[in-house]
């Protein structure tokens, strides 16, 4: 299951049968550094699973394979320290930051469901959904909006598909794309209210 969006927001488990490997990124929503994740799997999977990349491990420099301990089959050459340490970091500090941005996150969603000519794409409330929130403005170029937020207030979103097409495709926003906004633990009330108060300006 790729979870790149979803860690640490919603819960997800190894469950036999229906999911053996959980894949995480650590600068999305651990907000940890960039080049850094991880791979969770389920002892079955992890006793089948065979390394798509060969080289030194450090741990058995005499063999020409890579060696049977898990995580070292699956990591070869050196590894980015520097962003594990960091991944590290982050993870120890999750349970310090409480659910700020999905607070922040709820005020921001409430205003596009509260405007008819704003498409909210997922789940209408924070339950269901991360502190990611994608909409299609009825009458907007995304890429002009996402420009002029930039420029004009100092906002930064993202439009397009967002590297997965696919997703877009089941969507059904994949001629469009989505003009993506992020909440993060350190997002403020006031800076939600002044994005809406961007927003308003920008769409008047």
């Amino acid at each position: 299951m790729d979870t790149a969006q979803g860690t640490p927001a919603v819960e997800c488990r190894l469950e036999e049968g229906v999911i053996d490997a959980i894949a995480f990124t650590g600068h999305k929503g651990i907000a940890g550094p960039q080049g850094v994740g991880g791979l969770v799997l389920s002892p079955h999977l992890a006793k089948r699973i065979t390394p798509s990349v060969g080289g030194g491990t450090g741990s058995r420099s005499e063999s020409f394979s890579m060696p049977e301990l898990l995580p070292d089959r699956l990591e070869a050459g050196t590894q980015n320290i520097v962003g594990i340490v960091g991944l590290g970091a982050a993870l120890a500090s999750l349970g310090k930051r409480g659910d700020q941005d999905r607070t922040s996150c709820n005020r921001l969603l409430s205003y596009f469901l509260g405007d008819s000519r704003i498409r909210v794409i997922g789940p209408k409330t924070m339950e269901e959904r991360t502190s990611v929130i994608s909409i299609i403005v009825e009458g907007f170029g995304l890429a002009e909006l996402a420009y002029r937020l930039d420029a004009e207030y100092g906002i930064q979103t993202r439009y397009g598909l967002h590297c997965a097409p696919l997703a877009h495709q089941s969507l059904g926003t994949l001629q469009t794309g989505t003009l993506r906004f992020s909440c993060g633990h350190a997002t403020t009330h006031e800076e939600i209210d002044y994005t809406i108060q961007a927003m308003k300006e920008l769409l008047c």
